[in-house]
């Protein structure tokens, strides 16, 4: 039985398979956001929480992530997450030493064209393009701090690490 202001539930898929996943809720009286696990039960709990709205976040491989504003917790309070399959890429950008790259572009490249994107806060990008093969896709990070990561092809089901180099660019005339 949990106590307090606790935050509890069940992470599934469109088709009722529990997913692990992580959670993260973060708060404007928090100092670091607090996370959790969900276990391949997709079950999960987060312990000692600020009463008052929270921001939840949901990440799983493979899914769309999930973002719920304003969520108030004033006990023990019980949250349940479906997430939807992504059917395109989902990946992380790294900086060289290892933390993520907030902000950077990424370009895919693909049959039909290309696509440029930002990272979130987190690094975390999803590009979600039904119908494009992802054989036919390869990715590459950049921003104007660091040196390109190398080319990559996305693999169904895993998320893409793209890792950005030490150095920069500068072009120019």
């Amino acid at each position: 039985t949990l106590t307090g202001t606790a935050l509890h539930g069940l992470i599934t898929s469109t088709t009722g398979k529990p997913i692990a996943a992580d959670v993260i809720v973060a708060a404007p009286s928090m100092g670091n956001p607090k996370r959790a696990r969900a276990g391949s039960d997709g079950r999960y709990k987060v312990l000692g929480l600020p009463r008052g709205p929270l921001t939840i976040s949901v990440r799983a491989r493979g899914f769309r992530p999930v973002r719920v504003n304003n969520f108030r917790v004033d006990g023990p309070t019980e949250k349940s997450f479906t997430l939807e399959p992504v059917s395109g890429v989902v990946g992380k950008v790294v900086a060289p030493d290892g933390r993520p790259a907030r902000g950077a572009w990424v370009r895919l490249a693909h049959s039909d064209g290309q696509r440029t994107i930002r990272t979130d806060a987190e690094g975390r990008f999803t590009w979600d393009r039904p119908g494009v093969d992802l054989s036919s896709i390869t990715a590459v990070a950049y921003t104007p701090w660091h040196g390109s990561s190398e080319r990559s092809a996305p693999k169904a089901d895993e998320e893409l690490l793209l890792r950005l180099t030490d150095g920069a660019v500068v072009e120019g005339r």
